[in-house]
């Protein structure tokens, strides 16, 4: 080996070994970031300043009796198929009748007011006024076709 090619590798290894020192100090600086990164991830609301919202929907229950004892069953939520409805019974003869009349298309604002209704949809409401009398309101909305849209 001559002279020459042994300062080649003396200067090679130089080289190398501050690519080395580089390497290093780049690892250290990016382990820090990543150990920041962590810890700031596994904040919450629970062990840190954070809001509540921040937790998203993924947020740890703050106790075990939060957490739901029911088991589950596979079955969707809701009623079940076959299940008999329970609803109020309609009342026949209601106190009131308030018919809310169609005046114009709501598409292009032709006068509906000469129009026939071509049903009606009703509902019922029913309130308890201060003498506890059942009292039956029955509120009855039209449906009308506009001569020039449809």
């Amino acid at each position: 080996m001559t002279l020459e090619e042994e300062e080649q590798l003396r200067a090679e290894n130089a080289n190398l070994k501050a690519q080395v020192a580089d390497l290093k100090a780049q690892f250290a600086q990016l382990s820090e970031k990543l150990a920041q990164v962590q810890a700031q991830s596994a904040q919450n609301s629970h062990n840190s300043s954070k809001p509540s919202l921040s937790d998203g929907f993924n947020r740890p229950p703050k106790n075990p009796k939060e957490r739901s004892l029911r088991q589950i069953t596979g079955k969707k939520t809701g009623g079940q198929a076959g299940h008999e409805d329970h609803h109020l019974a309609w009342d026949a003869k209601p106190d009131q009748v308030i018919t809310s009349d169609l005046a114009e298309c709501s598409n292009c604002h032709t006068d509906l007011s000469q129009v026939e209704p071509i049903r009606f949809r009703s509902r019922q409401v029913l309130d308890l006024p201060p003498e506890l009398k059942l009292y039956t309101v029955e509120h009855q909305a039209n449906t009308k076709a506009c001569p020039k849209c449809s």
